[in-house]
């Protein structure tokens, strides 16, 4: 048998390096979903039926006007989100035997991380960086079988993992992602300049 599109074509399988980036980006908007208490509320000025998340509306030129942020709704009392869902989730998979996948999870998610869970975890987060700094990724590296795309994300956790550990050290502490400082409103996109492409994104 061989493997077809739903057009016949032959099928083009995702590459392993495309799809740990792509379950990377997805950690990381997870992480980020589970710190966020709040949404910023706009009203458009329009209701142009392309309008995009943007400041100004393409068709129309009306801008949005903030009204302010509103509470995200957490009818389970917050169980599923906030850093104790996140300090869980790092629990479990800490629990868990090492696979090939698990320092592309990691890394992005304690960066993402690393500084909500040192306010709230303070000393006991220090501990698990050492943990899985001096237990884990030992375990990872005795797994084998390692191909480059997983020593890749081994690498960069221990770098995130030894960036962590001296911002913790320090008086500072480790500061806030990227990730969850997201701009209130996405520059338009242009693709006046792609040229084509073969349809990966």
């Amino acid at each position: 048998y061989k493997r077809v599109s739903a057009d016949g074509q032959p099928l083009r399988l995702e590459s392993k390096d495309k799809y740990y980036n792509r379950v990377a980006g997805y950690v990381t908007l997870f992480a980020a979903l589970l710190h966020a208490d709040a949404h910023m509320d706009f009203d458009l000025g329009c209701a142009c039926s392309d309008r995009g998340p943007h400041q100004t509306c393409a068709r129309c030129g009306a801008t949005a006007v903030s009204r302010g942020p509103i509470a995200i709704s957490k009818p389970d009392g917050g169980a599923r989100t906030g850093t104790a869902a996140a300090w869980r989730w790092l629990a479990r998979v800490l629990n868990q035997q090492p696979r090939r996948i698990t320092p592309v999870l990691l890394g992005p998610f304690l960066e993402t991380l690393a500084a909500p869970l040192h306010t709230a975890y303070g000393r006991q987060f220090a501990k698990i960086i050492v943990f899985i700094e001096q237990v884990f990724v030992p375990r990872i590296h005795s797994a084998g079988n390692l191909q480059d795309e997983e020593r890749g994300a081994l690498s960069r956790l221990e770098t995130i993992l030894g960036k962590i550990k001296a911002e913790v050290a320090s008086a500072a502490g480790p500061g806030t992602h990227e990730a969850l400082l997201m701009p209130l409103f996405k520059e338009e996109d242009t693709t006046a300049d792609a040229g084509g492409g073969d349809g990966d994104w």
